[in-house]
């Protein structure tokens, strides 16, 4: 079995939503906590893992967490919410409960270009 990689989504003890990704789920969400994570995350721990996407390569993993990036925060919360049913047909899950497994990844276009970043 190679190794995986993820996209992550927590939610910030202000609310506040952080979007990564990583190799090392585990080790990555007690680094934030610890406040060793993200530049971001430091001074809103606790952080709580609220999506989690696990892809097949690195790459795949960077473009998914800069799409994921671009979403406003209505779409991230949406997306949390309903998995990633809702994106399109180019995104196929696979699992359930707190882990979703996303396989066929390429550069989504969720049609946000109007609302701004």
């Amino acid at each position: 079995m190679g190794t995986s990689y993820f996209v992550y989504i927590v939610r910030c003890k202000d609310g506040t939503l952080y979007t990564g990704s990583t190799n090392n789920l585990q080790k990555r969400l007690a680094a934030h906590n610890a406040g060793e994570g993200a530049k971001y995350t430091r001074g809103r721990q606790p952080v709580t893992l609220v999506y989690v996407e696990e892809l097949p390569s690195w790459g795949m993993a960077l473009r998914r967490e800069k799409a994921i990036k671009q979403l406003t925060r209505d779409r991230k919360l949406s997306l949390i919410a309903g998995g990633a049913k809702l994106i399109n047909e180019e995104l196929q899950v696979v699992g359930g409960g707190d882990m979703l497994v996303a396989e066929g990844i390429k550069e989504l276009d969720y049609g946000d270009k109007d609302a701004g970043s």
